[in-house]
This record gives structure tokens, C-alpha cells and sequence, in this order.
């Protein structure tokens, strides 16, 4: 390689990268579609001389043209990534889509809903706001300066006085599901409350007392869902209905009652089953969709439970959801 390439090769190398806010992420419902959106946003904003990046006006708006390689390119996601992230940025009102002729030929236009995009950002920094105020509702004001300073994060000039609330989506470990608890513990009341761990083992709780922990947590879900999937009702309830049915092959293939999760857990699984993926071969779509009737999670929760997965393996809900867990099964009933 000459002196010439090499240079080009390091600056592409150093130069090329995906830069997308948390918030889109959010707003947007996973990873691929906070991207695509983030992206979307870069190309309506102004430049650095004040000028639009966008130069197609037709109906009364302006409009960006590219195809499902050019995002390949941009942001590396996949054709069929693209396909599920548009389609539900699109279900979200977030974007339009219009087709019109772009060098003579049919091509999708897309443009952003701004009014949605920014009232859905100004909720989600209402609810930074009241998780920050809350957080110092909890803690006394004069105790502050003697909590371990990983409860407030730090900064490389030391303490910045905010909580750490940071729930990582990367992540699903088995903390709902410790059965050892102190004496103290079981002494106490148990909590009904939706920080409610996994601890009805280790109390004398009638089947009727943990159903109704188990639809509680349901219906706890069903809200998370509604919240995440506000422009799209088909979205949520397929959520639900897969973990309803998982609950109901638990019973059946484990002879229990599936434990209470509390809401962070709840949000994590959610996410997992509703995003796109994908590893060195293959590009997955979400286990669940927003279609009507999609009931492919089924397979993949039967394939689950007729799984030998070793003797240590609780087969519950945060397990089915673990991110290895899941590209295998979804490999494996051909969900890529």
C-alpha cells in the first residue's frame, strides 16, 4: 500500500462512525430504527454555513431520496434492517414516506414529522427530568456526600452530584431469580410493589397470591408496551400476547408459576424481543412484529422449552430473552 492509500484508508477509518443520541434510541423503540432516524435528522438539519443539506421540494415539503444501499453505506445497516426500521418509524408517525420519480425512476422519498419528533423529545426529557427529581427526593440532602460514588457517577474532576440511572440494554443477568435471602429479608414484608424481585419462593405464598403477582406483572408490561409503542397498538399487543403465552408454557412444561420481574427487567426483555439484530452472518428481524397475527414468537417459545438447555438453566422469561439465547432460536425457526 502506498503513502497516498495509506493515508486515505486512515482517515476513512478514523473518519467513519455512527453518532446517534440516546434519546432517538428511545423515541425510536430500538437501536437500527434510533440510527436510521438520527440519520434522517442529520440530513434535514442545517450545515455549518446555516444552509439546508436537502435540495427536493415537492408538496409543500422537502424531501430526502436514497436507496436502501445508500443506508448501508451511511450507517451499515442491512436491507432488510432498513425495511423493519422504516416501517416502524413510519407506524410512529415519526417519518413520511412518498414515492416520486428521482432520476426517472420510482424511489422512496422520506421526511420527518417534526411535530412528533419534537413532542416525543420533549417527553422524554420530562421523564429525565422527573427520574433526576426523584432521585433527589430519595436520598436526604445532608447524606449525599457520604454515598459510594458509584451511586452518583463520576466525572474526571470527581462527584457530579446526578444519580446513575442508566439501565443497560446490552445486558440481562439473573438477579430477579436469587432465591437466597437474609433472615432479616424474611422477616420483612414481602413487596407487592413493581420493584418487586423474585422472592416468593422463600415465603409460604398460595398459587392465588402468585397469580396475581404474575398478573400484575403483566399488566405492568402492558403498560411499558403501550408507552413504548404509543402510535402503534398492534406493536404492543403482540408484545404482550408473547409473553403471556411464555408465562402459559411455563406452567405447562416447568409445572410452576413463572415469577414476578420487576419493570427495569421488564423493559430489557421488551426490548430485546422487538429489535432487529444480528451477528457475523446473519441480520435478524424482531421476533415480534407489527403485524397482525404474527405469531412467529410461538415457534420460537416451543423451540424453547423443547430445549435441553442443562440442568442450571431456570428456562424463565429473562433467560428466553438473553441476547444469545435468542439469535439461536431465531436461527434456528428462520426469523433472518
Amino acid at each position: 500500500m502506498n503513502e497516498e492509500n495509506k493515508t486515505n484508508v486512515d482517515y476513512i477509518f478514523s473518519h467513519s462512525f455512527n453518532h446517534t443520541l440516546h434519546a432517538y434510541i428511545d423515541i425510536a423503540g430500538d437501536l437500527v430504527s434510533g440510527t436510521l432516524l438520527s440519520q434522517i435528522m442529520y440530513w434535514f438539519a442545517p450545515d455549518e454555513n446555516g444552509k439546508t443539506k436537502v435540495r427536493i421540494y415537492r408538496d409543500g415539503n422537502f424531501w430526502i431520496a436514497k436507496k436502501r444501499e445508500d443506508w448501508m453505506h451511511e450507517i451499515r445497516i442491512s436491507k432488510k434492517q432498513y425495511d423493519t426500521a422504516i416501517k416502524k418509524l413510519v407506524a410512529n408517525s415519526l417519518v413520511e414516506t412518498k414515492v416520486f420519480k428521482f432520476d426517472s425512476l420510482p424511489t422512496t422519498h422520506i421526511r420527518p414529522v417534526y411535530e412528533n419528533i419534537y413532542a416525543e423529545i420533549k417527553r422524554w426529557k420530562q421523564g429525565i427530568a422527573e427520574k433526576l427529581e426523584q432521585a433527589c427526593l430519595e436520598v436526604p440532602q445532608k447524606d449525599k456526600m457520604n454515598l459510594p460514588i458509584e451511586k452518583y457517577g463520576n466525572y474526571q474532576n470527581g462527584n457530579n452530584g446526578f444519580p446513575n440511572m442508566g439501565i443497560s440494554i446490552t445486558e440481562i443477568t439473573n438477579k430477579d431469580y436469587l432465591t437466597k435471602i437474609t433472615n432479616k429479608e424474611q422477616k420483612s414484608a414481602p413487596d407487592y410493589s413493581e420493584n418487586a424481585t423474585y422472592q416468593y419462593p422463600n415465603f409460604n405464598f398460595s398459587d392465588d397470591k402468585k397469580r396475581k403477582m404474575l398478573s400484575d406483572m403483566i399488566e405492568r408490561a402492558k403498560k411499558i408496551s403501550k408507552d413504548k409503542f404509543r402510535f402503534d397498538d398492534t406493536y404492543s399487543d403482540n408484545v404482550i400476547s408473547c409473553i403471556k403465552y411464555f408465562v402459559e408454557e411455563y406452567e405447562k412444561k416447568i409445572g410452576k408459576i413463572h415469577p414476578c420481574l420487576k419493570n427495569a427487567t421488564l423493559e430489557v426483555i421488551i426490548q430485546r424481543l422487538t429489535e432487529c439484530t444480528s451477528d457475523d452472518y446473519h441480520d435478524f428481524e424482531p421476533l415480534v412484529s407489527s403485524n397482525e397475527n404474527d405469531e412467529e414468537y410461538r415457534n420460537a417459545i416451543d423451540k424453547y422449552f423443547n430445549t435441553n438447555f442443562g440442568q442450571k438453566t431456570n428456562y424463565n422469561l429473562s433467560h428466553f430473552a438473553s441476547e444469545g439465547i435468542l439469535k439461536n432460536l431465531m436461527y434456528h425457526i428462520g426469523i433472518y
